[in-house]
């Protein structure tokens, strides 16, 4: 089931993949794109910067949170300190893309964690898939929704100052 999930995430993701602009000539070497995205990053407003660290913060603390809850709902029993430094692995293990949505990599390494703090294989996996079910697959769905809402409503504002006499 995952496996196909994940297969149909994937096929997804071509098929709406859109290509970035080619580069401006002066930016056409590695380190003229680099440089340039460096002095966009540097010419952002220190609240854009402090948002988006707070929101970040939030989104990590909302996770950890799901994960506590998870945990606990499926009889885990691990104190809150050694279920945060397995979400702090899991959060180092995601950061290198070898999967969309790190598939299985996710999964592995939770329940990996969870066994070597003493869970029982069984509770662990009840707990990962629990947590993976409401952190991630859930999430899809309401993002497409959203997508799909905000793509229609983008489509008919164009649509509306295209024409003449508005």
């Amino acid at each position: 089931m995952v496996g196909s999930l994940g297969a149909v995430y994937v096929a997804a993701g071509f098929a709406l993949h859109r290509p970035l602009p080619f580069p401006v000539a002066e930016h056409a070497r590695p380190t003229g794109v680099l440089r340039a995205r460096l002095a966009d990053v540097s010419a952002l407003p220190l609240r854009y910067w402090t948002a988006g660290v707070g929101y970040a913060a939030a989104n990590w603390a909302a996770d950890l949170a799901c994960l506590l809850i998870t945990s606990t709902a499926f009889g885990v029993g691990l104190p809150l300190v050694q279920v945060g430094l397995v979400y702090i692995g899991i959060q180092l293990v995601r950061q290198v893309p070898i999967s969309p949505g790190g598939i299985g990599v996710i999964e592995t390494s939770l329940v990996a964690g969870l066994v070597l703090l003493g869970t029982d294989e069984a509770t662990a996996t009840a707990a990962t898939l629990g947590y993976r079910m409401l952190s991630c697959w859930l999430v899809i769905p309401i993002g497409l929704g959203t997508w799909l809402a905000l793509s229609r409503t983008s489509r008919r504002v164009t649509k509306a100052t295209d024409q003449p006499g508005r």
